[in-house]
């Protein structure tokens, strides 16, 4: 019996871009997440602590 599966990706970006429309256009691009460089350590260890491979039936 086939099942069907749905994986969901999170998707993030890491630019030296920040403007509020740099963040728009990314969100709009379909990211989920917009970093901006320099990357702080702590926000990159919370983004990933928060993102777990998710397959939903």
């Amino acid at each position: 019996m086939a099942r069907d599966y749905k994986v969901v990706v999170t998707v993030s970006d890491l630019t030296g871009y920040g403007q509020r429309n740099d963040i728009e256009r990314a969100v709009a691009a379909g990211f989920d997440h917009h970093l901006v460089k320099p990357l702080n350590p702590d926000q990159l260890t919370a983004l990933l602590g928060g993102v777990a491979p998710t397959v939903r039936h």
